[in-house]
This record gives C-alpha cells, structure tokens and sequence, in this order.
C-alpha cells in the first residue's frame, strides 16, 4: 500500500538544507519545495503518547494528530520534520504543546549558538529538525487515505 518510493530522511533535509529556504520563516515557499521534490506520501495517525523527553501531558496531546510523513520509515521509526509536526499539532489546536516546543526550539537555539542573538535561528533548527515517533504510537497510512 506504500510502494511509492519515499526519499530517506537525509535526503530530505539536504533538500532543505540545499534549498536555502531553511533560514526562512516563509514555511509557504519551504512546502513548495518540499511538495515538489518530496511530497506527502503518507500520514501518521497518533493513538497513544509516543515515548520521549517532553512532559506526559505534552506528549498526551500527540493523540489524535495527522502527521505529514515525506521520508521512509527507517529503523529509528517514523520521521516527520519538525516544522510540519508542530503545524499539525497547531492545526489539531494543541497550542499548549505547540507553545512547549516552540519554547524547546528558543531554548535549544540559545544552546547551540549562546553568542548569537538571532531571532530567526528557532525556526531555523525547527525547519531542518526531525521528530522521530516510535511505529507502535501510531498507524501510517497513505495519505490520500488518511482522515
């Protein structure tokens, strides 16, 4: 059912990362690219709190939310870029989860680069980040299936 071929999650993000488009904050023009070279090729339906660092009750309002999948699954599970994980969970109006991991983002910027002081580099680290969700907190299907 999930024959097409899916780019792997590295050639994902040097798509992105060859792009240019990942120190942008115009997601629009970043999903034009993406829809071109790496298309949706299926969604990843959450049912129970995936494992992971983040809080129970922001990993609980994972429930019920469509991830976007571009890559193929892989031995590490499920690969969904950050940027579209956060969008579904805004989307699914999960905002205190979308505000935990924007702050996760700020947070994780100020780690990497403490001496530079640029707002644009949380979006940044989201636009080229990716989640991984464990296969058994979830069911992938194709997207035109998918609800």
């Amino acid at each position: 059912m999930l024959e097409r071929t899916a780019p792997s999650d590295r050639e994902v993000h040097n798509l992105i990362m060859m792009s240019g488009e990942c120190f942008s904050s115009d997601i629009g023009r970043l999903k034009v690219i993406l829809n071109l070279h790496a298309p949706v090729f299926a969604k990843f339906v959450i049912h129970t709190p995936p494992p992971g660092f983040p809080p129970k009750e922001i990993r609980e309002q994972w429930v019920g939310t469509e991830l976007p999948v571009r890559a193929k699954p892989d031995a590490d599970g499920i690969p969904v870029l950050a940027f579209e994980a956060i969008e579904a969970l805004e989307i699914s109006n999960k905002y205190d989860a979308v505000a935990w991991w924007k702050q996760y983002y700020i947070l994780r910027g100020q780690e990497c680069l403490p001496d530079v002081d640029s707002g644009d580099y949380p979006e940044m680290l989201m636009n080229i980040d990716g989640l991984e969700f464990e296969p058994s907190c979830g069911i992938l299907q194709p997207a035109e299936e998918a609800s």
